[in-house]
């Protein structure tokens, strides 16, 4: 048995069910807000429960406070 588990393509098992690991870190993403415009942030982890994929993302506020949220998949895109 093989001792890699992780690839960039995912698991095994994630790529003979056809679906895709998300990228490698960090990355620039827009957080995609319902109330407001977008924000760029910087991606700096994947986690993955029962609901699906979140991505851990830092951002900057113009006053320089700086948050780090987990936020789920459908609400990040690539900047």
């Amino acid at each position: 048995m093989s001792s890699r588990i992780h690839s960039e393509f995912g698991t095994l098992g994630e790529r003979i069910a056809g679906r895709r690991a998300p990228r490698r870190c960090p990355q620039h993403v827009w957080i995609l807000r319902s109330d407001g415009p977008r924000i760029p942030a910087l991606l700096v982890a994947w986690s993955q429960d029962e609901t699906g994929w979140s991505g851990h993302v830092i951002w900057a506020e113009d006053t320089g406070h700086i948050h780090l949220e987990v936020l789920p998949s459908a609400d990040l895109r690539p900047a």
